[in-house]
């Protein structure tokens, strides 16, 4: 801000005679200002001017606002510039320095902050004095306050190389410390940055990239274009068309995932951990021999999740085999050394590939006269690299042609040359030792991959009457079909259906499928003494009705097993679908009847068996089941049908006063409109596909008076 050379102005107090100079001053962008700190002091006056519309409180070098031209500088740099082109650190390296930096700066920047992500060891241990639902933000801001005790070599506000690597600090530790306030209030263990390798701890080495995947974005084209085109020039017959591709945003389930990995934070599955687990760190349990967390400021490699190998299968075992016989079976439960098979284990692609939806439409519009009009089209879409959640780890079947190989030791634990045991029987113990990652449990295994697509395509219909003579009216019907292989991606439990590894086991019609939809919705000024005199005009014309009717099909499920497929050892309960009886298939499986008559078994019992058990080697009956061969969602649900009305009036109180009554009746009829069945588990017939439960709500009468003014 620097003072103007123009002429002054001069302000005088009527009561008093006494005068004022205000100087003029200009600053780098917007209108010149007066001076007014000398106001009280010269005329005994203050100004009046609430909101500060026509006063500047202080003199910034760092901001710019103009509210009425939307104008927001930073720096002299445009806001929206910045978010739009710049990264995190390029502009914190601007609030620092005043401007953006060039290449090589912003190198030195990026260098000097990943030094300082790691914070004090001893400096984590305020959050053990923080209650586990304090706010974030409060833990944030005592830990950053505290951070002057843990580095007090550069708290000289004076130096101007202080300042700067205090600031660096800061900026580095800030995330380090929001994650670790976070990881508090979930009562989790603290994930660190790959720079723990400093610590040269046995077993802790960190090699990823800081995102842990090789790719830490994903490049898009999304490309659109759309068409219309008057057919025959008359202005009541159009073509309409359109394409494009929309990225699927990730919610970062995925990728979240990855700090749940070795080494940085294992989790247990059995709860009962042994010497040197991670299992329940914070819980140590004397009674297995477990020495619980190290000391304070102790890092103990005892602590670092030790590899799992296959060591041997019981010396005496009788599954599977006469009562009283002795010898090595691989049939039992196999040991493991080390730690990691009784861990969770997350997997995601280090290469993510980003999922893209692909739309396309082709329409036929027609004006037919008297505010009438027909528009029928097919609209479709395609989803590519859609987000999964299966279990790649399954255990694999194994027989005496195509036996299970575990190289390196045989089954009863002696090593030497040539040392293998071959395993020849599926069991639901020895499930482990048949993993495709041995080590790891199929069990505690997890993917996240985008490997998933879906398929949609419909016809729509419309007919309408655009509003005229009081009238408005559409009419919709859809007759669709989407196909997937997955309709959700959690990231707790397996989305996909039967075998694993084989997308096309889990394909079915999706969840969210209705193969006839029609929606009618009207609005009706009623013509009954609108032009009447006095009050029956004002009491009975003017009235207006409308309502929405709606008809669509039911939403497909699925029965299960939930005692099948227990040879796989799956990660996620009641994947596995039950087998069809002779003759029966997903046409014939439902039951007959209207839908009140169905309610008690939407689908008949008898058209499914449980999964075969699957024999062992020698003949005799095993304990593990195989899949199904009833496919995904092949069994639909109740259709819904509903019925909303909705009666009102405005009453002209005057010019600009009106009164508005109105009266609602969702589900005029009060139809129910019945849920999928709760359960269809073939291993519970008494509760088998039955429907306890609607979507929806009874009828619902409301009424409103609204004034407006």
């Amino acid at each position: 801000m620097s003072v103007s050379a123009a002429a002054k102005y001069e302000l005088k107090n009527p009561a008093t005679s006494r005068a004022a100079e205000l100087k003029i001053m200009s600053g780098t962008l917007g209108p010149d200002v007066l001076d007014i700190s000398h106001l009280t002091r010269d005329l005994g006056v203050f100004t009046y001017d609430p909101g500060f519309m026509s006063t500047a409180s202080t003199e910034s070098k760092i901001t710019y606002i103009d509210g009425n031209a939307g104008v927001l500088l930073y720096r002299g740099y445009p806001v929206e510039q910045l978010a739009e082109h710049s990264s995190h650190l390029e502009v914190a390296d601007l609030l620092i320095n005043g401007t953006l930096p060039t290449k090589a700066q912003h190198r030195a920047f990026r260098d000097s902050i990943t030094r300082h992500t790691m914070i004090n060891e001893r400096l984590l241990r305020f959050f053990q004095g923080f209650h586990h639902d304090a706010h974030p933000m409060a833990m944030v801001s005592a830990v950053v306050a505290s951070m002057a005790a843990f580095y007090y070599d550069t708290t000289d506000i004076h130096d101007p190389r202080h300042r700067e690597i205090f600031a660096h600090r800061i900026i580095a530790k800030l995330p380090t410390i929001a994650a670790a306030a976070y990881k508090h209030s979930l009562g989790q263990p603290f994930v660190y940055p790959k720079c723990v390798n400093k610590y040269n701890l046995p077993g802790l080495t960190g090699t990823q990239e800081r995102t842990s995947l090789s790719n830490n974005y994903a490049t898009v084209p999304e490309p659109r274009i759309g068409l219309a085109y008057d057919l025959f020039g008359h202005h009541n017959t159009s073509i309409r068309a359109g394409y494009g591709i929309y990225s699927v945003r990730e919610d970062l389930g995925a990728v979240d995932n990855l700090s749940f990995s070795p080494p940085f934070f294992p989790i247990a599955i059995n709860f009962l951990p042994g010497q040197g687990s991670l299992a329940n760190l914070f819980q140590p349990n004397p009674a297995t021999g477990f020495p619980g967390i190290p000391p304070l400021g102790v890092l103990s490699p005892a602590f670092v999740p030790q590899p799992s190998f296959f060591t041997t299968f019981p010396a005496t075992c009788t599954l599977g085999q006469p009562s009283g016989a002795t010898g090595t079976f691989s049939q039992c439960g196999a040991s493991f050394s080390g730690n990691v098979s009784s861990l969770i284990a997350l997997q995601v692609p280090q290469h993510w590939v980003a999922g893209t939806t692909q739309q396309w439409n082709l329409t036929v519009q027609r004006e037919l006269g008297r505010q009438w009009f027909l528009e029928v089209g097919y609209v479709g879409t395609k989803g590519t690299h859609l987000r999964s959640t299966y279990d790649p780890a399954e255990a694999t079947l194994a027989s005496p042609q195509k036996p299970v190989i575990v190289p390196g030791v045989n089954c009863n634990g002696t090593k030497g040359a040539g040392a293998q045991c071959a395993i020849v029987d599926n069991t639901v113990e020895n499930a482990p030792a048949r993993s495709p990652f041995l080590g790891i449990g199929p069990a505690n295994f997890e993917a996240f991959a985008p490997n998933s697509d879906s398929h949609y395509h419909s016809l729509q219909a419309t007919l309408g009457h655009h509003y005229s003579k009081g009238l408005y009216w559409q009419s919709a019907y859809t007759y669709s079909k989407e196909i997937d292989d997955v309709s959700n991606a959690t990231v707790s439990f397996d989305t996909r259906f039967n075998d694993q590894k084989i997308a096309r086991n889990s394909r079915g019609l999706g969840d969210f499928d209705r193969r006839h939809r029609f929606v009618t919705s009207a609005v009706y000024q009623l013509p009954f003494f609108a032009k009447a005199p006095g009050l029956t005009g004002t009491a009975l014309g003017g009235w207006e009705v409308s309502g929405v009717l709606t008809l669509q099909s039911g939403l497909p499920f699925t029965p299960v097993d939930s005692a099948g497929g227990s040879a796989y050892a799956l990660s996620s309960p009641n994947l596995a679908t039950p087998t069809f009886a002779p003759g029966r298939n997903c046409g014939n499986a439902p039951t007959h009847g209207g839908t009140e008559s169905r309610l008690g078994q939407w689908v008949d019992f008898n058209a499914y068996q449980k999964d075969a058990i699957i024999p062992l080697a020698s003949g005799a009956t095993g304990d593990a089941t195989g899949f199904g061969n009833a496919g995904r969602n092949c069994v639909i649900g109740p259709p819904q049908k509903n019925i909303d009305f909705t009666i009102g009036k405005m009453f002209r109180l005057t010019e600009r006063q009106n009164l508005r009554f109105q009266a609602e009746f969702f589900n005029l009829f009060n139809h129910p409109s019945f849920a999928n069945p709760l359960a269809a588990d073939i291993q519970s017939p008494s509760s088998f596909a039955q429907i306890t439960s609607v979507v929806g709500t009874p009828r619902l009468i409301q009424f409103s008076l609204k004034y407006l003014f």
